[in-house]
C-alpha cells in the first residue's frame, strides 16, 4: 500500500462499486531485524528497512 495510485484507485472503485466503505480490516505485520543493535552504530540500511515496513508500510 505504498503506491498512491493505486489506492486512488481503490476509492473510486468502492464508491463506484458500493457508495461508501464503512470498515476496513488490514493484516498488518512488522519486521523485527534489529538483531540487538545498538542507537549509537546502528547499521542505517537495517534501519530503513524496518522503517519501510513497519510504520510507513502500514
Amino acid at each position: 500500500m505504498t503506491d498512491e495510485k493505486v489506492i486512488d484507485r481503490l476509492v473510486v472503485f468502492v464508491e463506484q462499486e458500493f457508495g461508501r466503505l464503512d470498515i476496513l480490516v488490514v493484516n498488518n505485520a512488522g519486521i523485527a531485524n534489529d538483531g540487538g543493535q545498538r542507537g549509537v552504530d546502528a547499521d542505517l540500511d537495517r534501519v530503513r528497512e524496518a522503517l519501510e515496513a513497519n510504520p510507513f508500510g502500514a
